[in-house]
């Protein structure tokens, strides 16, 4: 008896596992049928481990609908890794990738009321590398991970941030036109990312995407920094599409 439990425990952590899955997935709350079949498993095993999911708070149900939905001891779960690692800690080895799959500088920003603070950086491959100088401040209109973070806020935010004082030009490509930006705010939500044309410093260009929380909203951005001789306009979607990527995946690692 006891060989046979342990046989059936490892199909039955999968089954649950893939549960949870395919509720983090779906549109809406999922009945027994609808998520049974969507899985492969018979009805009466889906109604066993989502009453076992619910009653340890991992999923909760609907009365009116007797549908269910992740509850939120995953959201719990969630919150306590972060506390025990730090978004810097879970972000690393992905800016690693991406730093040695495109020889260039990497850095993480995170998001602090009106600005970007870098919190960690990851150099490439090449002889000339950028420096984003780890706790400065850089504002959010002028740099490609302050546009990620702002495309991403609550549209009256971005615009209180925009129109409370005068925005700084730092070079002659800095835009400060609050309608201009906006426009720009457009195609980064349509793209996944930001890009910035030596707009804070004249000799980079760089391209940013968002980390979001758990409720979509931008906490920070990862950033891919290249000295402008070697990043020519071409290269904008594709270096674009693998931050995008990278924020991406830091994301979900976040409970997004």
């Amino acid at each position: 008896m006891k060989k046979a439990e342990n046989n059936n425990f490892p199909r039955t952590v999968d089954k649950a596992l893939r549960m949870l899955d395919a509720l983090a997935e779906a549109d809406g709350p999922q009945g027994i049928y609808e998520l049974g079949k969507k899985l492969s498993i018979n009805k009466s095993t889906t109604y066993r481990i989502l009453r076992a999911l619910f009653n340890h708070g991992y999923v909760i149900q609907n009365p009116q609908t007797a549908k269910y939905e992740l509850g939120y001891k995953v959201l719990k779960l969630s919150h306590s890794l972060l506390k025990k690692k730090g978004v810097r800690e879970i972000a690393r080895p992905l800016l690693e990738k991406l730093a040695k799959e495109t020889s260039e500088t990497v850095g993480l920003a995170m998001l602090d009321d009106n600005e970007v603070v870098y919190l960690d950086q990851v150099n490439g491959g090449e002889v000339i590398r950028l420096d984003f100088r780890l706790g400065s401040r850089w504002p959010l209109h002028a740099t490609a991970a302050g546009k990620a973070c702002m495309a991403y806020m609550d549209h009256e935010h971005a615009k209180r941030i925009m129109t409370k004082k005068k925005l700084k030009s730092y070079t002659e490509f800095t835009s400060t036109d609050p309608e201009e930006i906006f426009e720009e705010l457009k195609l980064v939500r349509k793209n996944g990312y930001a890009s910035n044309n030596g707009e804070f410093q004249r000799e980079i260009k760089a391209v940013g995407a968002p980390i979001l929380n758990a409720d979509e909203r931008p906490v920070g951005a990862v950033v891919l920094a290249i000295p402008r001789e070697r990043f020519p306009e071409d290269m904008i979607p594709v270096f674009g599409g693998k931050v995008a990527f990278i924020g991406k995946e830091i994301s979900k690692m976040m409970g997004t």
